[in-house]
């Protein structure tokens, strides 16, 4: 694994070669003293959760009341083999199972809670619904269910149109979410101030609202940051919107350019590369920077790198896509953004 960023709270020891600095201004090795491989990490602007492969849940950096390293979670109610997706924020972490459970261990009271109670029951009797995805915000968090529905918890389905299908995945930022559909249609809600919703304006959408300017554009992946908003079409274009402060829409900010910058993009709009024909296979976001993967194997980056968080060195604002120095002969399976991370997983 290899990795980037905020590290003010000593969450990258293990960084290789090891450096005493508050941030990492390039992609390097990250080796943890651990027996086994990692196959999960999360980030939250604090600390970085690892998940050793079948053996254990490590925390390194600032959790609950102090700085941790290595910190390895006891009593873990399941078996850590079963893990299929991690999550965290500030105060808490989830973790979702290959049985469709959810689980939520909170940093202050060091208690593991099932959230079975908080999530919906199916409408046929006996029939058992699983979670999918978990996303977590600042202001929401939201589970995608195996019966392609979507709901904030407490249990509070969101409505999509039956013609746009079933939810195939959803993403959270601080305080809206996505939604990309089984007929590939991309739908937004939550708060709308910095045009992270993309509909050509600045109201709060309390349920999902298609995202017109993309309608008859099949999608195949999104990506939510802070307060911007990514999805991929099926020809491999990236469309970003939202806010655009640091440049993570890979658009010119006003400072950049006075005729053509902009500050909030209220409507999707393609990004350009400086490549012949670029298609887009993933994208990834962070608070206010966006990694993309494309056909080719490299990573390209914009937004914002003060902390180091694209590996980018001393360059704090990045407003047009940069092919990211990711080590030679890495070979990249993924890639996880934190609010000020990144990471490289190999």
């Amino acid at each position: 694994m290899y990795v980037c960023g905020y590290n003010s709270f000593k969450q990258l020891d293990g960084i290789l070669p090891s450096e005493d600095s508050e941030m990492t201004g390039s992609i390097r090795e990250f080796r943890p003293a651990l027996k086994k491989n990692v196959t999960h990490v999360a980030f939250a602007w604090n600390h970085v959760v690892l998940v050793e492969k079948g053996e254990s849940i490590f925390i390194n950096g600032f959790m609950g009341n102090g700085i941790k390293s290595m910190f390895r979670l006891e009593q873990v109610p399941f078996s850590v083999a079963d893990i299929h997706q991690v999550v965290c924020s500030r105060e808490k972490l989830f973790c979702v199972t290959t049985d469709g459970q959810a689980w939520e261990y909170n940093y202050a009271s060091t208690e593991w809670r099932n959230l079975k109670a908080l999530l919906p029951l199916s409408e046929v009797e006996g029939l058992e619904l699983r979670v999918v995805k978990f996303a977590v915000g600042v202001t929401f968090a939201a589970v995608l269910m195996d019966d392609g529905r979507v709901y904030t918890l407490p249990s509070e389905a969101l409505p999509v149109p039956p013609e746009l299908g079933s939810v195939t995945d959803l993403a959270c930022g601080h305080e809206h979410g996505i939604l990309l559909t089984s007929t590939g249609q991309v739908m937004t809600w939550g708060t709308a101030l910095r045009g992270q919703l993309g509909n050509d304006n600045v109201d709060t959408s309390p349920e999902p609202t298609e995202v017109h300017a993309l309608a008859g554009i099949k999608c195949v992946s999104i990506a939510a940051g802070g307060w911007h908003s990514c999805a991929i079409s099926s020809d491999g274009d990236l469309y970003t919107w939202g806010w655009n402060k640091f440049g993570q829409l890979g658009l010119p900010r006003p400072q950049d350019d006075l005729d053509k910058g902009i500050s909030v993009a209220y409507l999707p709009v393609v990004v350009d590369f400086p490549l012949e024909a670029p298609v887009v296979k993933a994208v990834f976001c962070g608070t206010g920077h966006t990694i993309v993967s494309l056909h080719n194997g490299e990573l390209w980056g914009c937004g914002w790198n003060k902390y180091g968080q694209l590996g980018l060195g001393e360059e704090e604002f990045v407003s047009s896509m940069k092919k990211l120095p990711v080590p030679p002969d890495v070979e990249i399976k993924t890639v996880v953004c934190g609010s000020w991370n990144s990471a490289v997983i190999s």
